[in-house]
């Protein structure tokens, strides 16, 4: 409150949203999906993103990550009495911050609302720069766009070194992942994994549905869970899954280092008209122990692992192993441990995105 706005923050603050558009857009094509609403974000009659500015004062001893909930309430409190409660329920929101006199810091995302900190660097965001093009480093592209996939319903997901396609969205940040692959410093690509796009696929706000069909969660039910390991370490999962909800995709994610980990490699493979599905793991765990999530994606756009939670992305199943390569023993645990059970999102009906 009191404060000035940041030289040019309209045109910065649609630049990054417009390269956010196509990159999901992209992404989710590019692993075979159609996209019907390629412009996720609220346009004003002029056909230009809109933009909502909010001022408030932060209480003094509000200062740090604890003060992100507290300027998200502001933003969104101010933004539903322009726009109307009605549009507001169907919204998800990517909030910037500039807070010069006040001590704030921090990023969040989840349950439809993602938060970053306002970029006061120099710097054009193109539609078509690489998120990890270094000129972006400062600017953070690639991290506010991670934030804003939190808000989408994703969690973190890494890169799978065999693609060879750089980092992912969803997964380490630039430097962490030049570090640990010092071969790929100078590759500025970041993708959408697969699992994210089949995640995505039928988001509301991609495929220009209204709301998330169905008022209740679609219970699933899991049968003939196996695994088969082969001589090369691949893990074969395989089971059949039914709910009243058709599901187009089953994810496994090695979680092997914890649940939420940058580095989770994913594996995707479609669920049959049957409810059969198989996915081939054939990048081998690292540790003798460790535990892997089952999600399935659902069209009416949640991704569930039981369907407990109305969210879009729920509960998962967990499953432990243990064992060297080829001896490896896999348990289902009958709910998530208390070390990896988080709310990984929230209730959304996201008709537009908004800034």
């Amino acid at each position: 409150e009191g404060s000035e706005l940041p030289a040019g923050h309209i045109q910065k603050l649609r630049s990054i949203a417009v390269r956010a558009e196509a990159f999901y857009s992209e992404g989710i094509e590019t692993w075979g999906w159609k996209v019907a609403r390629r412009e996720i974000f609220a346009r004003n009659p002029d056909g230009e993103i809109e933009i909502v500015v909010a001022r408030g004062k932060l209480p003094e001893n509000t200062t740090g990550s604890d003060a992100l909930p507290v300027i998200q309430k502001i933003v969104i409190d101010t933004a539903t009495k322009k726009i109307g409660e009605a549009a507001a329920k169907q919204s998800v929101w990517w909030t910037f911050y500039h807070c010069p006199d006040h001590e704030v810091k921090g990023f969040r995302g989840m349950s439809g609302r993602a938060i970053n900190a306002y970029p006061i660097v120099e710097g054009e965001v193109t539609p078509t720069i690489d998120l990890a093009d270094k000129a972006m480093w400062p600017l953070n592209l690639k991290g506010c766009i991670h934030e804003f996939g939190h808000a989408l319903g994703l969690p973190h997901i890494g890169p799978k070194p065999g693609l060879k396609r750089g980092n992912t969205l969803m997964g380490p940040i630039n430097k962490a992942f030049v570090a640990k692959w010092p071969d790929c410093a100078d590759d500025s690509r970041v993708y959408l994994s697969e699992a994210s796009a089949a995640m995505l696929a039928h988001h509301p706000l991609f495929s220009d549905r209204p709301e998330t069909q169905g008022s209740s969660p679609s219970p699933i039910t899991l049968s003939n869970l196996s695994f088969k390991e082969a001589d090369d370490g691949t893990v074969t999962v395989s089971g059949t899954v039914t709910a009243k909800t058709k599901i187009h995709s089953a994810i496994v994610l090695d979680t092997s280092r914890g649940f939420g980990d940058y580095w989770a490699r994913p594996y995707r493979a479609k669920v049959n008209e049957q409810g059969e599905f198989s996915i081939a793991v054939d990048e081998p765990f690292d540790q003798r122990k460790g535990s892997i999530a089952l999600y399935f994606c659902q069209e009416n756009g949640r991704n569930s692992g039981t369907g407990k939670r109305e969210v879009l992305t729920g509960d998962y199943i967990e499953i432990q192993y243990e064992g060297a390569s080829g001896k490896r023993e896999f348990k289902q645990l009958e709910t998530p441990t208390k070390r990896t059970r988080k709310k990984r999102g929230g209730k959304q009906k996201g008709m537009q995105s908004r800034l």
